[in-house]
């Protein structure tokens, strides 16, 4: 927009602006920035932000889950799940496709 955009994402915390970013010839790239959940980026720029990770993977952004029933939204979305291996020749075959059953759960009948 043509505008400072800033916005909270509770419960985020340690993000920071890309290393690329960060290293810019662009002063006004620089200038977006994140504290305390809030996520600050100049008008007319993208930035991309990164949560750095030592050893495993973190868990990431908190869910809202106000007014919402996580246990009922697949994981992936519209995307459908296939078993895969050497049983079907690691393909996208319907008879290996998964169900979601719920609390992210997929199940499949072979």
């Amino acid at each position: 927009t043509s505008s400072e955009k800033s916005f909270v994402v509770k419960g985020a915390t340690g993000f920071e602006l890309h290393e690329v970013q960060q290293n810019s010839a662009d002063d006004i790239v620089k200038g977006a920035s994140f504290a305390n959940e809030t996520f600050t980026v100049p008008a007319l720029t993208t930035a991309v932000f990164v949560q750095p990770q030592d050893g495993a993977q973190g868990a990431g952004l908190p869910v809202n889950t106000d007014n919402k029933d996580v246990s009922s939204i697949p994981p992936f979305g519209e995307t459908v799940v296939y078993v895969k291996g050497t049983m079907n020749n690691w393909s996208d075959n319907s008879d290996w496709a998964m169900t979601f059953i719920g609390n992210g759960m997929y199940s499949v009948t072979g």
